[in-house]
């Protein structure tokens, strides 16, 4: 299995209206996973994001913020 430190992964972050950096720790482009993507995503106050879809389940943890 695969070690991956989210601390060693380079983000992309989307500016305004729905300002949020992206971190994708495990994505089938990158690590050859074909059924899932693991990423962290920080979403800036009173942002969000656009609406859009994924070809695969997600999973949203919310760790803080309301």
């Amino acid at each position: 299995m695969e070690i991956v430190h989210a601390k060693d992964v380079e983000g992309i972050c989307i500016p305004a209206p729905y300002s949020r950096c992206i971190q994708r720790i495990f994505d089938p482009n990158t690590h050859g996973v074909e059924e899932m993507s693991l990423g962290l995503c920080s979403i800036d106050p009173d942002s969000g994001t656009d609406y859009h879809k994924h070809d695969r389940p997600e999973l949203i943890i919310i760790a803080s913020g309301k």
